[in-house]
């Protein structure tokens, strides 16, 4: 079976960038889209991820996207625009800085302030954690991954820490790269 074609990650030329620097999305909500079960979803959701990374305002509309996920977990991406209550209640939770991640020397600490959380900070260095972490750059199949790697994998998915679908995975943490003034505003 051939892998589906990935959808092109924000930085990219399928988003259209305005003058004010907002990146509109393409009509996301014209692909209907389940989370549960196309590698698509998990695609769109690493452009949200990355935009948040760099503090880029992102444009989309929850829309026909079936988010068949629990909305909560996905708090720290771009928020949808629009009017339905997942959006408002998505837009109302989320804030920069409420999941990331940043590597130190033989280590990644993970900090988690969801709503649902409460504040949660994690060190992690162990080989298997730092492998999923220092390559969390993409979506990729589970079955690229060890046997201590899935087991590490289903760790970080009971956390709601990565995402699982159709044997493809994406962390859920981003790497922080701007830093907001002042930084311990986060």
């Amino acid at each position: 079976m051939k892998d589906p074609e990935p959808l092109v990650p924000v930085e990219r030329e399928q988003a259209v960038s305005s003058t004010s620097g907002v990146v509109q999305l393409p009509a996301w909500d014209r692909i209907p889209v389940d989370i549960r079960n196309d590698r698509r979803s998990l695609d769109f959701l690493l452009s949200l991820r990355e935009s948040v990374a760099i503090s880029r305002p992102v444009r989309w509309e929850l829309g026909r996207f079936c988010l068949s996920y629990d909305l909560e977990s996905l708090t720290s991406l771009a928020p949808p625009m629009g009017s339905t209550d997942g959006s408002l209640d998505w837009r109302k939770a989320h804030r920069y800085g409420q999941l990331y991640w940043r590597s130190g020397p033989g280590f990644v600490l993970v900090k988690d302030s969801r709503p649902f959380n409460g504040l949660r900070r994690f060190v992690v260095d162990e080989p298997e954690y730092l492998g999923l972490f220092q390559t969390s750059s993409q979506v990729r199949p589970v079955a690229s991954l060890s046997i201590s790697e899935r087991l590490a994998l289903d760790d970080l998915r009971r956390e709601s820490l990565a995402i699982v679908v159709d044997g493809y995975f994406l962390m859920l943490p981003y790497r922080i790269r701007k830093w907001p003034i002042p930084y311990l505003a986060i």
